[in-house]
């Protein structure tokens, strides 16, 4: 009986490490909204396809602006994360491209701090699609070296 106690109260009392992302709203105009002041101002530019956090800005090549085609009509979502221990993952921003009429999304991955590619994935479900189901196949989308050195982060002013 007493292990049972001691199993249970150290059950119990351990840190959960799981978060959530903060979904952050888009403004007509590409501004972010929802993140803490140092990672202000905060915009993703459909027409230049640019990503700015901070002082921090990346243009993405061709190579990546592909997955944002006819943006119009893609649902496109963007959340982050900089409240967990980021020595288990480091903060992040994500974006999620998904394609009007089409079971599958995108989902590019960068950097908070630095803005550099994490890792670029396509996802699609499968099982039973209805309320609950969230299965699905995540593969990893492979970006040619040479588009990976296109990527540039530059510094720019507030």
């Amino acid at each position: 009986m007493m292990r049972l106690a001691i199993l249970t109260f150290f059950l119990f009392s351990m840190r959960v490490y799981a978060h959530q992302d903060v979904a952050l709203e888009m403004d007509m105009n590409g501004n972010l909204k929802g993140f803490p002041n140092q990672y202000l101002p905060a915009k993703l530019d459909l027409i230049s396809y640019s990503l700015r956090i901070g002082k921090n800005k990346i243009e993405l090549p061709e190579c990546v602006v592909r997955f944002f085609n006819h943006a119009e009509s893609n649902t496109l979502t963007v959340s982050s994360s900089w409240y967990h221990d980021e020595k288990r993952i480091p903060y992040y921003v994500l974006i999620k491209i998904q394609p009007k009429g089409k079971d599958y999304l995108f989902r590019l991955l960068f950097n908070l701090k630095t803005l550099l590619p994490m890792k670029f994935e396509i996802s699609t479900p499968y099982g039973k699609p209805g309320p609950g189901s969230r299965a699905s196949y995540t593969h990893e989308l492979k970006i040619q070296d040479y588009c990976w050195d296109d990527i540039k982060v530059k510094s720019v002013q507030t």
